[in-house]
């Protein structure tokens, strides 16, 4: 397994092995299934819409698994629909880590303000 593409192992309650991977491909994959970019397909899986949970899942899936079907993957949600989601997490997560314990790594922007008023006479 190789974390940092965010491949993770999942081995269901019974017994049956998969593979998520949470990389650039498996969201090209997901956004080919449900016709929307990524990250409406993340949003409106995040809002529960079925359809873009079993897209999500099958991209992760897909990879591993060539000849897994949408029908397929709808089947196991219904089954392990919360053993899946959560490899899929961990799998998105692994394929984009955040920058942790890097201080300054994404800086805030400085505020600017008015410079001048509407007479063009710059303002203290």
């Amino acid at each position: 397994m190789n974390p940092i593409k965010g491949e993770v192992e999942l081995e269901l309650k019974d017994g049956r092995k998969f593979v998520l991977v949470g990389d650039f491909q498996s969201r090209v994959v997901a956004e080919e299934a449900y016709g929307k970019p990524y990250r409406f397909i993340v949003r409106d899986a995040a809002e529960e819409y079925l359809g873009a949970v079993r897209a999500l899942l099958y991209g992760l899936m897909k990879r591993h698994q060539p000849d897994l079907t949408l029908e397929d993957v709808g089947e196991l949600i219904d089954t392990s629909g919360a053993e899946l989601m959560e490899a899929a997490e961990k799998a998105m997560n692994q394929a984009t880590p955040k920058a942790e314990g890097k201080e300054g790594a994404n800086p805030p922007k400085p505020q600017r303000g008015k410079k001048s008023g509407a007479s063009g006479v710059k303002q203290d």
